[in-house]
């Protein structure tokens, strides 16, 4: 059963956004802080690596073995080599980590972000600014599921919102909508004839109307929008051909105009018949 949701409304709040940029300078921080202790334990292995050479040089001199001095030489001069390069690169990662930490010391400029949240009596849905104008761009043309609660699906339609409690799917939401209003603007129709002839005013005209299935493929068809303009505001069905000359209520038939190319279509409709009538006065036949 699909339900009107009467409690539902929308908020926009102001949030403080998350900056990411401040997210990822704390992460270079941190791994600048990893590299200083990589290159802290480089150069800490190689110093202990001399010092252990160095013992080893003094006791081949104690033994008078050239051959294991020039060897323990070779070694030693090596592992300054490596020493120096290890220093150097510890340096470098130390001064690299202080700019990193001064960048990260700065103040955060404190940027603030719109955020909209979907209510209704029991609960409600916050969602960003992006998700928000492409749901509410989108519920113009074919129902939005917003969310599932309690074996329930919220959706949102023609800026309403409804419940459904049997799993129905976009179309038939459609179609149940669509059906309503109809149904709804016939009784109201039906309900202003009605006193138009008692209090003896002139009865409005009857508005021609369409299936919800008819107006559900031609709103899709067009995108809900107007066929000339383009514009989405003060749409109405109307009929390519009309009724009284012999056309149908079908989709090939339908289509959406807003209320400017409604006139400009009357007022040209009006000019081609007040030219065809001066012509058909003057007795001029092709």
């Amino acid at each position: 059963m699909l339900v009107q949701d009467t409690a539902a409304f929308i908020e926009q709040l102001e949030v403080q956004e998350v900056d990411r940029r401040a997210r990822k300078r704390r992460a270079r921080v941190t791994r600048a802080e990893l590299d200083v202790m990589r290159a802290e334990l480089e150069a800490r292995r190689a110093d202990e690596a001399l010092r252990r050479l160095a013992s080893e040089l003094a006791i081949a001199r104690e033994l008078e073995d050239a051959r294991g001095e020039r060897s323990v030489t070779h070694e030693i001069t090596m592992v300054r080599g490596r020493l120096r390069a290890a220093r150097h690169a510890l340096q470098v990662s130390r001064d690299r980590l202080e700019r990193l930490q001064r960048a990260a010391s700065e103040p955060e400029a404190g940027r603030r972000s719109r955020v909209f949240r979907l209510h209704s009596a029991r609960h409600y849905l916050e969602c960003s600014e992006r998700r928000f104008v492409r749901l509410a761009t989108s519920q113009f043309d074919r129902p939005v599921l917003v969310t599932k609660r309690d074996g329930r699906r919220w959706w949102w339609y023609l800026d309403r919102f409804w419940w459904d409690d049997e799993g129905l799917s976009a179309r038939d939401v459609a179609a149940l909508v669509l059906n309503g209003d109809l149904a709804r603007k016939e009784r109201a129709a039906e309900v202003a004839r009605t006193r138009a002839a008692l209090l003896g005013d002139e009865p409005p005209p009857r508005e021609e109307t369409f299936s919800p299935i008819v107006r559900f493929a031609v709103w899709c068809r067009d995108r809900g929008r107007c066929v000339d303009c383009r514009s989405a505001v003060d749409l109405e069905y109307v009929q390519i051909i009309p009724y009284s000359k012999g056309g149908s209520r079908w989709i090939k038939n339908v289509e959406l105009r807003c209320a400017e190319c409604r006139e400009r279509r009357l007022l040209n409709t009006m000019r081609k018949e007040v030219s065809r009538a001066r012509i058909e006065s003057t007795g001029y036949r092709r």
